[in-house]
């Protein structure tokens, strides 16, 4: 991994919320029927991806994992290529809060070598951005876990946008 790394040991901070707002928004939700979320900076480590081209346009979530890198499904990478004219394809990446997202643009996609559709597995990616993201409140990396650690115990956060 390269980049910047904002605040590396205080990385996954969230900034100040209303936590009776954000526990009301946990109570029995799921990811289908699950909850609006006005305030983009509540996750600021997550971003978009988007794939344009004269007629069509696709969206996926992604996870800034340093000031250069993203990671995301490698189906977000190998979807809309499928039906996305790739001669006249524009692809962005934005991050930040609503109404001030800042762009960037892919450098590169690595693809898990053994992704595969069906059945789907290794379904991850990173995304080398050309462009690194001046790290703030708004924009900053999740910490990712050490490989000696053990998830088992502990609860996490789906993020996205869109249908699920």
């Amino acid at each position: 991994m390269s980049g910047t790394i904002h605040n590396p040991t205080k990385c996954g901070i969230r900034p100040a919320i209303d936590e009776a707002r954000m526990a009301y928004r946990r109570l029995g939700k799921r990811i289908i029927g699950g909850n609006d979320t006005q305030d983009n900076t509540i996750f600021p480590w997550f971003c978009s991806i988007v794939f344009v081209d004269e007629k069509d346009e696709y969206f996926c979530g992604a996870t800034l994992i340093s000031s250069t890198e993203l990671l995301t499904a490698a189906h977000c990478i190998t979807e809309p290529l499928k039906w996305l004219d790739p001669k006249h394809t524009v692809t962005k990446v934005y991050c930040g809060k609503p109404g001030d997202l800042k762009p960037s643009r892919p450098a590169s996609f690595h693809i898990h070598p053994n992704y595969t559709e069906v059945p789907v597995r290794d379904d991850i990616a990173i995304v080398k951005l050309r462009y690194e993201y001046n790290l703030n409140d708004d924009i900053q990396p999740i910490c990712l876990p050490s490989e000696d650690r053990h998830l088992s115990e502990f609860h996490g956060w789906v993020v996205g946008r869109g249908l699920t």
